[in-house]
């Protein structure tokens, strides 16, 4: 069956053995069909390096010794997916830790938010430390809060989140243009929510939760 669904996962001064995200994705594929899923491992590191691990789904290697950033790494994956006419884009670095359920309610709630036009995006929740660091609503201030745990669904009013779990409709970052060279790295995040809530568009928060190690550990402070 052609794959729906494109996994980018960007990597920078790791070996793909050592990558918690992608050592997930072995893992699961043990016992989880995963031929609705490619996977594209983007490597910025000095670097190339082979693929030691066997991954069960269509897996394509991309070496950028320039590490001009994550919007490059997503821009490769985004022409990608137009090209293979896949529909959504899974976000992912290289520490978040994956479930099973994670993916089999992607596979889920795939068809049914597929067809709803307001919908741009679907994302866990994710925990970093013991706390929630996505989604989250940006307060006054720039101060942030926790979503309280009964907001599932689609949701109605403006959230942001980071970029590991999040999976983006491809027709949405085509209307953007790809995603902004302008945001290398941080807040790249925080532009596509902005944006996605300037076309008037929606996130669908999803049931499963992932614990993600973030590099940046005063997020609420960002």
């Amino acid at each position: 069956m052609k794959s729906k669904i494109t996994i980018v996962t960007v990597l920078y001064n790791t070996k793909i053995n050592n990558s918690i995200t992608l050592n997930s994705i072995k893992d699961i594929s043990g016992n989880y069909n995963l031929t609705n899923f490619s996977l594209i491992i983007y490597d910025n590191s000095p670097d190339s390096q082979k693929i030691p691990i066997s991954f069960p789904l269509q897996t394509l290697y991309y070496h950028d010794k320039l590490n001009v950033g994550l919007s490059a790494a997503y821009n490769f994956a985004w022409n990608y997916c137009i090209k293979n006419h896949i529909i959504w884009l899974l976000l992912l670095d290289q520490d978040t830790s994956l479930t099973k359920e994670y993916f089999s309610e992607i596979e889920v709630v795939i068809p049914e938010n597929t067809q709803k036009e307001e919908v741009a995006c679907m994302l866990p929740q994710v925990r970093c430390n013991k706390k929630i660091i996505s989604p989250v609503v940006i307060q006054r201030g720039g101060f942030i809060k926790e979503i309280e745990e009964n907001v599932r669904g689609v949701c109605d009013f403006p959230i942001t989140g980071i970029n590991s779990g999040t999976l983006l409709k491809v027709d949405f970052i085509k209307s953007l243009d790809g995603f902004n060279p302008l945001f290398k790295m941080d807040m790249l995040d925080y532009w596509y929510f902005k944006m996605m809530y300037k076309n008037n568009k929606k996130a669908y928060i999803m049931k499963s939760m992932l614990h993600h190690d973030l590099s940046v550990t005063d997020y609420a402070n960002v």
